[in-house]
């Protein structure tokens, strides 16, 4: 019987609560490819995402400061005065509705 990925990835991560990992893989050649496999697939991955890290000038000084970019952003964008939101695109056939139904009216 041979240990499972989640097993092999556990005894990797030093999580194994599972007795005779360490001596089924000196003993069992298969599951030691599978588990150097999985290893360098973690290395891999670990680099990955060690490369997605900011650097240098990426990082914000404190949380005021990327409160505040956040919020220069995102949140002041949605200021828009009351009478420019009206004539938005979005309410175009609603004032040609009204149009029309004043036309008609008279």
């Amino acid at each position: 019987m041979h240990l499972s990925d989640g097993e092999i990835r556990a005894y990797l991560d030093q999580e194994s609560a599972v007795e005779g990992v360490e001596s089924h893989l000196n003993d069992c050649s298969e599951c030691q490819v599978r588990a150097e496999r999985l290893g360098n697939s973690s290395i891999h991955t670990n680099q990955l995402f060690n490369s997605l890290e900011p650097e240098g000038e990426d990082l914000p000084k404190s949380g005021r400061l990327a409160y505040s970019m956040f919020e220069n952003q995102y949140i002041q964008k949605e200021n828009i005065p009351m009478y420019e939101r009206l004539f938005q695109r979005k309410y175009r056939y609603a004032w040609v509705a009204v149009g029309v139904i004043a036309i008609l009216a008279v």
